[in-house]
């Protein structure tokens, strides 16, 4: 089960995004595994996971709505396949490998009965951001829930941070 507060040791509490936290027991639960990689795994896993499914439930997605779900790596990959369980119809966008999207779409079309399409837009020009509703409205009917899990980021010094790469960054994650 997922925790229904959505309150996680180092992202919510002390720690922010910390690698270690300390953490009162009575907040931990028992696994059963005692190896500390498997449970880093898992961590990242679950935060990955609660995310979208907690966008999932707050929207009330049923069987037969229409789901774009905009950055479909890590926390998207999960939320689209969540979605595809749930009956919706999912529209994929992001920029990531064509062969790994193709494959993510084709899988989840095939697991769960489900209509699975990639619509491709770059979100930093607002054109194509009104070219992709009108392209899934005119096929899908409206849009019933929307996610927009897109970001890119670049790191470096900020002496060293080059101009082109904070345009594309604020271009697209703002």
């Amino acid at each position: 089960a997922l925790c229904p507060k959505q309150i996680f040791p180092g992202n919510d509490l002390d720690g922010g995004f910390a690698s270690h936290v300390v953490v009162p027991a009575r907040w931990l639960c028992p696994t059963r595994t005692g190896r500390a990689d498997e449970l880093a795994k898992l961590s990242v896993i679950a935060d990955a996971l609660s995310t979208p499914w907690e966008a999932i439930e707050r929207s009330g997605l049923k069987k037969g709505d229409v789901a774009v779900w905009v950055g479909v790596g890590g926390v998207g990959g999960f939320g689209v396949q969540l979605a595809a369980a749930r009956g919706a119809t999912v529209i994929l966008n992001g920029f990531g490998d064509p062969k790994e999207i193709e494959a993510l779409r084709a899988g989840m079309a095939e697991k769960h009965h489900v209509e699975v399409d990639f619509e491709a837009a770059d979100l930093s020009r607002p054109s194509e951001i009104e070219d992709l509703v009108k392209r899934i409205e005119a096929r899908h009917g409206a849009i019933d829930i929307l996610v927009n899990n897109a970001g890119i980021q670049h790191v470096a010094p900020i002496d060293a941070f080059p101009p082109d790469r904070w345009d594309a960054v604020i271009a697209l994650n703002l």
